[in-house]
């Protein structure tokens, strides 16, 4: 049996952001992770899309290489963040030659 490898990678494909406190002051950078997408083979990559699961969760695009890495920046916003355990999805749709592909990190935390 054979097995399709995927051709774009991102890394870490899961995050934990610990224990957050939103009663205490928290510092804004603890509130922000990265993470790094690229291609396997070759060049030529595109983000086109993405999406995170819960709208407290911001995404911003760095190219590091264009067409080659590009780095994500998300953020949790502390003032829309829900009480309790968090596990939510952020879909990173990206393209080369034509194909399209998605990607995925898982995010944890707990808000207290």
């Amino acid at each position: 049996m054979s097995r399709l490898l995927k051709e774009v990678k991102i890394a870490p494909q899961y995050l934990y952001f610990g224990i957050i406190n939103t009663s205490d002051t928290i510092e804004p950078k603890s509130l922000q992770r990265k993470v790094i997408v690229s291609r396997v083979r070759g060049s030529g990559l595109t983000i086109e899309k993405i999406e995170p699961s819960a709208d407290w969760i911001s995404t911003e695009i760095e190219t590091d290489k264009k067409g080659e890495n590009y780095t994500i920046v998300i953020t949790l916003d502390r003032d829309k963040l829900p009480k309790g355990k968090l596990r939510e999805n952020i879909s990173v749709n990206a393209k080369y030659n034509k194909i399209s592909e998605t990607v995925n990190v898982i995010i944890e935390a707990r808000v207290d």
